[in-house]
């Protein structure tokens, strides 16, 4: 148990020292000026609230923002160190399933954490501009307070949870096919593929693969709403970590 938490804490410092981190979190907030700065020139955005609701939600940027930039940050780590060899160095020492169970963990939170931290330095930013709005405003997270602080740390931590699931796709996806590029693009086929079988089930709003990334939950409150995005993320973030452990046991095996 110790050496698990020690082998975790690890990985999420080497996370948090990582550059990659902070550039994505940079790289979020640069693509978001640039998916509203047309529109902001032109009037349309008035406000914090309604730019940070129009990039993430009115554009097609958000694959950028939200399937692709989160797995910059750790997503890639296993797939680099296994192509180096160096893989069997920590598994010796730590064993497979906490050393991939801390992989999973730092991963998960570098997604989180680069967008959260992106859309919130976004919002900052375009406050030197724009005033704060209204929490009305921005009708995605459907919100019923008054508090744009709350709205804004609601809108971010939803999307970074998204994220999350995201980098955690690309990371079990690498389990498979050892190539980055192979890690980067699976997320977004197999989101896409998920997409075209929506259609064939009939699955509460929640549950369906839309709202795993880009959507809300329709025609619930935004607290259901919300907390149910979590719980799904969650449970299917911790079915992939499942089996990945099983799979990098096999992959160990027969290297």
């Amino acid at each position: 148990m110790k050496k698990g938490m020690w082998v975790v804490l690890l990985e999420l410092k080497r996370m948090l020292c990582s550059p990659a981190l902070w550039l994505t979190v940079v790289a979020e907030a640069a693509w978001m000026f640039l998916s509203t700065m047309i529109v902001t020139f032109n009037g349309g955005i008035d406000s914090v609230i309604y730019g940070t609701f129009f990039a993430l939600d009115l554009n097609s940027g958000y694959m950028v923002l939200l399937c692709l930039l989160p797995i910059f940050p750790y997503a890639l780590a296993y797939v680099r160190e296994w192509n180096e060899r160096a893989t069997p160095f920590w598994m010796i020492r730590t064993g497979v399933r906490p050393y991939m169970a801390a992989k999973l963990i730092a991963t998960a939170a570098s997604a989180f954490l680069a967008v959260f931290l992106g859309i919130l330095l976004y919002a900052c930013i375009q406050r030197l501009f724009l005033p704060w709005g209204d929490a009305a405003q921005n009708v995605g997270i459907q919100y019923d307070g008054d508090s744009v602080a709350v709205c804004l740390l609601l809108t971010a931590s939803h999307k970074g949870v998204s994220a999350m699931l995201v980098a955690v796709c690309a990371l079990w996806v690498s389990l498979y096919v050892s190539n980055v590029y192979a890690a980067l693009i699976g997320p977004n086929v197999l989101y896409w593929v998920a997409l075209r079988l929506d259609g064939l089930f009939a699955l509460p709003s929640t549950l369906r693969p839309v709202y795993w990334i880009q959507a809300y939950g329709g025609g619930y409150h935004w607290a259901e709403s919300y907390w149910m995005h979590w719980l799904v993320v969650l449970v299917l973030c911790i079915l992939m970590g499942m089996n990945a452990v099983g799979r990098l046991r096999k992959k160990v095996e027969h290297d």
